[in-house]
């Protein structure tokens, strides 16, 4: 499988040029030094008390449920359309059964218009409902092979990558060398909180983008304990942006106009 886009880039969101437009179109080469490894942007949506979705007695069954308005989602798929690929873990395919495109930015004449790929980490390969695409990725650990998940994946559309593990769980930086390999430079996590926490525990994200929405669920998902996390790893505020009654709020792990400065100089 080869990546869609041999170029991929990451737009603030809005449409317009100027020197911060351009420095956010490089920032992935930028961040990663010349694609080192693949650029990694995390996007979260959560409630005003840290939630990512209300209990599941309170959802409906094989339906995503959707926390900010329609104007946040349609800025996410347009930051979806600068990626190669759009990673998501195995609980949030389970609960949400998601698409992972960019269909609400189709026909945007200033963005790609092809799609991303799709995928999901599983350890394990405990998720045999398939992706809700023609074809996908599978990140799964070395353990899978031979599990009686890998002929429902594959008769589904889905392409395995086998990765080593680290704890009992795939190793985010042997994912993101799994996909340089095969042409992969932007990959945007889409979560759950256990992934999310897990790039960055190990400090592979690069890009934060937050979106915050005005209710307050009182329970439900929320974050994890990030065992093992550095305190010291912090991001610098690049920006932060309304989309109707939803918040964006934009973290880079390098400061992103002190960098820019440098290295245009």
């Amino acid at each position: 499988m080869q990546p869609h886009r041999p170029h991929a880039a990451l737009h603030p969101g809005r449409s317009g040029g100027g020197h911060r437009a351009g420095g956010h179109r490089l920032w992935p080469f930028v961040a990663t030094e010349n694609f080192a490894r693949p650029y990694v942007e995390l996007k979260t949506a959560t409630s005003l008390d840290g939630r990512f979705a209300p209990p599941e007695e309170q959802r409906r069954p094989r339906e995503p449920f959707f926390l900010t308005g329609r104007a946040a989602r349609r800025d996410v798929h347009r930051r979806r359309r600068w990626v190669d690929l759009v990673l998501v873990g195995e609980g949030t395919v389970r609960a949400d059964r998601p698409r992972l495109d960019g269909r609400l930015a189709a026909g945007d004449d200033d963005l790609p218009q092809t799609e991303p790929l799709a995928g999901y980490v599983d350890t394990d390969l405990s998720w045999q409902g398939g992706c809700q695409r023609d074809s996908y990725l599978v990140f799964a650990g070395e353990s899978a092979r031979g599990s009686a998940g890998v002929a429902a994946v594959k008769q589904d559309g889905g392409r395995i990558i086998y990765c080593p593990e680290k704890e009992g769980r795939v190793d985010p930086a042997a994912l993101l060398t799994q996909a340089q390999d095969l042409g992969l430079r932007a990959i945007m996590l889409e979560g759950g909180p256990r992934l999310a926490g897990a790039f960055l525990r190990a400090g592979l994200v690069d890009r934060w983008a937050r979106y915050l929405a005005p209710v307050v669920l009182g329970g439900g998902v929320g974050w994890s304990e990030i065992s093992g996390f550095q305190p010291d790893r912090g991001f610098s505020l690049t920006g932060s942006k309304t989309l109707q009654e939803d918040l964006l709020i934009i973290h880079d792990r390098r400061h992103f106009a002190r960098v820019l400065e440098q290295v245009s100089r």
